[in-house]
């Protein structure tokens, strides 16, 4: 196939590179038509006279990572006598392709085929089907197979310590790697049994080492992590796990896809939806050829095949580089940081506590326990002390005595009005006994006269315990001999159907004269914020109903903190929606 020469020495030199990146990206995006082929296409960018930036594309079916470093040295061979006048210096291959398909064909019906199968067959039966990874942003506007990574640098020292550790426990330092990876999954999915994919080589025989062509397979390893395995134990499973796929090794991917009756989707790998590699092939000596240096092109082509995440670690002179790539529709940048952060932090743990639950390892960072454990737990707020709930209302009637208050189906009470009527329920209150910690029930329908009972009965010193007028009557008997409350302020028709339920019914509507006789000053008793400030029970949907006795300290904190998270203005009107029964009615009665 020719190759496709395009100069690009006519754009200022700073812009070449990226522009010779944009191009090779755009390449890289177009697909290739099996049918027809060809499943390769090479393009010269040229940078200078001197420097150039060749792009060659292969499809997977005829090339893998083993092919690239043949490739790679025969490029360099072949240059390198091409450019003094030779011919090809590349030796007849004893075998082709061809010849290999051809006896991978034969060998898919002999019987050890078929006892693979079996094998694979046992080890995915029952398994899960899916992992469930945090995703963060599914993204509609990303296409699935959009992918973008986040690397991570081990240091020589740690690297070394894994592999000392690796060689304690029998596995290699693949099994290590594979192992915490897994570990990893599970701490952030909360699973115990899920899949990764691992491709293999395949190259099983020397006479492959040197042809170009797709040999890799993938396999399937499960990860079990049930009960409290240590370090050592995990090992030893992954060891045990990996062993058995290798020798199991020669069933091809798709066939046993189709052997074990995955479910197939075009935009993704059947079984697993994460992948793991360790890149430890052997490598190709930096091309040189003559005085021409080869050297990589750094490019990100944007791209991830059929899995969520990927992750590949490379052995090299400094240290393991890890790289994980993620479908950038399903997660964010910040969260494969940290999970990259949290990857390390268990090989650490691998190192240094191999007798410890892989569950108790530690992940977190030094920083992030501060950060999530101290920083985000520290809610101390400091608001004003001693303070009771009715203060806060008299204080706003100090401030605007004359503006409205309550408002309900055009009746309308101002602040000093409500204060007053308030007051005159709290002095009968405490003429009938009312007093701290006592309870004081009220069964009322909206009206600006239930506001004046709520406020009165804390006013009184005792905390009020809210009655729906709807509710069953036994039901609201039962709340007030549970509450042992001795007063009840009811409208007159509750008043009549609880008849008998408290030792005192206070009347606030045919009986309002009763209530009209009292002082209107606001009355003095001895409350302090640890007092209760109201009772409201439960639904009772679990069990029996259960009080919640709140003080006027934990009320008062709650305003205050409702004020600074939504702060309103004499502008601004608060709807009344919730009942009264429930939590929400408090700031809604009492919005500062």
């Amino acid at each position: 196939m020719p190759c496709e020469i395009q100069e690009l020495d006519d754009a200022p030199p700073v812009e070449r590179e990226a522009e010779a990146a944009r191009i090779a990206s755009s390449e890289s995006l177009r697909g290739f038509d099996l049918k027809r082929g060809p499943l390769f296409r090479v393009k010269l960018l040229r940078l200078e006279a001197e420097r150039h930036v060749l792009v060659v594309l292969m499809h997977h079916i005829v090339f893998d990572g083993w092919s690239e470093n043949v490739f790679l040295h025969e490029l360099k061979m072949l240059y390198d006598a091409f450019a003094k006048g030779q011919h090809s210096p590349l030796a007849e291959l004893p075998v082709q392709y061809a010849d290999i398909s051809r006896r991978q064909a034969e060998r898919l019906n002999q019987e050890e085929i078929g006892r693979q199968v079996e094998y694979w067959r046992a080890q995915l039966a029952d398994m899960p089907s899916g992992l469930a990874l945090p995703v963060e942003q599914a993204s509609k506007e990303q296409p699935r197979w959009h992918g973008t990574a986040c690397s991570l640098s081990l240091p020589r020292e740690l690297t070394e310590e894994l592999r000392r550790r690796s060689r304690q426990e029998r596995v290699s330092l693949f099994m290590t790697l594979l192992a915490s990876f897994q570990l990893l999954l599970a701490r952030y999915s909360g699973q115990e049994d899920f899949a990764v994919g691992v491709p293999v080589a395949g190259r099983n025989h020397l006479e492959t080492e040197k042809l170009i062509g797709c040999f890799m397979n993938v396999l399937v390893f499960r990860a079990r992590l049930s009960g409290e395995p240590t370090v050592r134990e995990l090992l030893a499973r992954t060891r045990e796990t990996a062993l058995a796929a290798y020798a199991n090794q020669e069933v091809p991917f798709e066939k046993l896809a189709e052997e074990v009756h995955s479910e197939r989707t075009p935009d993704r790998w059947p079984l697993f939806q994460v992948m793991f590699q360790l890149r430890n092939l052997p490598q190709a000596d930096t091309p040189v050829a003559g005085d021409l240096p080869f050297e990589p092109f750094p490019l990100e082509t944007g791209v991830i095949g059929g899995v969520d995440l990927s992750l590949e670690a490379r052995e090299t002179a400094q240290g393991l580089e890890c790289q994980l790539r993620y479908r950038s529709g399903s997660f964010s940048g910040e969260l494969i940081e940290r999970m990259l952060g949290h990857f390390r932090n268990l090989l650490e743990a691998f190192v240094h506590q191999p007798d410890d639950s892989v569950w108790k390892l530690p992940m977190l960072s030094d920083a992030e326990r501060h950060r999530m454990l101290v920083e985000w737990n520290d809610t101390r707020v400091e608001y004003p002390t001693g303070v009771l709930a009715h203060q806060l209302f008299e204080q706003q009637v100090e401030r605007t005595p004359d503006a409205v208050a309550v408002m309900s189906e055009g009746r309308s009470l101002t602040y000093v009005e409500l204060n007053r009527r308030a007051n005159q329920v709290a002095h009968r209150l405490i003429a009938l006994g009312a007093r701290p910690e006592a309870i004081v029930a009220v069964c009322m329908e909206r009206s600006p006269e239930m506001v004046a009972a709520l406020l009165g009965a804390m006013k009184s010193g005792a905390a009020y315990l809210p009655l729906d007028p709807r509710h069953p009557r036994d039901r609201l008997f039962s709340l007030i001999a549970d509450a042992r409350a001795p007063i009840l302020i009811a409208q007159e028709t509750c008043a009549r159907m609880l008849a008998g339920s408290a030792q005192h019914i206070v009347v606030l509507d045919g009986g309002q004269q009763e209530v009209s006789q009292e002082s209107d000053e606001n009355p003095a008793m001895g409350v302090s914020a640890e007092n209760l400030a109201y009772v409201i029970y439960t639904s009772g949907s679990t069990g029996a109903p259960k009080g919640v006795m709140v003080s006027h300290r934990a009320l008062c904190n709650h305003l205050f903190w409702r004020q600074d998270h939504i702060p309103l203005s004499g502008a601004d009107r608060v709807l009344q929606r919730a009942s009264y029964t429930f939590d929400d009615s408090v700031w809604e009665f009492l919005q500062l």
